[in-house]
This record gives structure tokens, C-alpha cells and sequence, in this order.
């Protein structure tokens, strides 16, 4: 329906609208720019009673993308990626375009080292196993 900065309104077949926040659109290595009439899928993410039901393109897609990544690569493949996220349980890495696995913590010798500075940095990893019920990727520094 419309696009803008903030993200996309999408109208579902329900007759319902929704949002799409911009970080729930695009993922890197991800081109497709959208605009008004476009068709897109997508997955509810959020339900809030005072502004509606919140979307996401990227979270729709990623079955596919984790999908592709199962079938290109093998448990004990080293891989590069970048660091995404830095949360008290592990660090997530950046394997391939919107692909995301968790290193756990538990496989971290020091969890403290990663910070806000760590964000974006190139790593090294291992492919430890894929857990496809949960779309899950577990990873280990190199």
C-alpha cells in the first residue's frame, strides 16, 4: 500500500493492514527494493492493540535462505562471517546473506571480550549443527 523510510504498510488478504519496520525488510546482500502494488510474503511478528499488527518480509524469507545454506554446507565446514549481535548467551554471526548462527556461550572462552566494538567484525566459524525444526545454525569461533 505504501513505502516510505520507516518500512512498508502491506494490506493482507484479510482486509487488515500491517507494518513492515525497516529493519524487517531488507537483510544485506538482499537487493529487491519494493514499491506501492508490489506483492510480498510475509509473517506476523507482533500483535500490539493500540498500533496494529506488526510484519516482516525478512523473517518469511529466511526459511529459504537457512534452507539454501543446509544444502551448500556441511556440519564441520569453516565459514567467514561477520559478527552481528553481541547478547549474554552468545554471539551471532553473519554466515550469509540474512543467514545467522549463534555461537553459544558455552563455546566461548571469554564472552566478556565481545562488545559493542565486536559488531561487524570479519570471524572465522564452524558449522557445529543445524537444528532445521528451529532454523537454527550453531556455531564456533575458529
Amino acid at each position: 500500500m505504501k513505502v516510505n523510510d520507516g518500512g512498508i504498510v502491506v494490506s493482507l488478504p484479510n482486509t487488515e493492514t500491517g507494518l513492515v519496520l525497516r529493519d524487517e525488510v531488507y537483510w544485506r546482500g538482499y537487493p529487491k527494493k519494493f514499491k506501492k502494488g508490489d506483492w510480498v510474503d510475509v509473517v506476523v511478528i507482533a500483535f500490539k492493540p493500540e498500533k496494529g499488527l506488526f510484519l516482516s518480509i525478512r523473517r518469511a524469507n529466511s526459511a529459504e535462505r537457512i534452507k539454501a545454506v543446509y544444502e551448500t554446507v556441511t556440519v564441520g565446514a569453516v565459514l567467514s562471517g561477520k559478527i552481528k549481535s553481541v547478547k549474554e548467551y552468545g554471539v551471532f554471526v553473519s554466515v550469509g546473506p540474512g543467514v545467522e548462527g549463534l555461537c553459544h556461550v558455552s563455546h566461548i572462552t571469554d564472552i566478556s571480550a565481545f562488545d559493542k566494538h565486536a559488531i561487524g567484525q570479519d570471524v572465522k566459524v564452524r558449522v557445529l549443527e543445524f537444528i532445521e525444526a528451529e532454523d537454527r545454525i550453531q556455531l564456533e569461533f575458529v
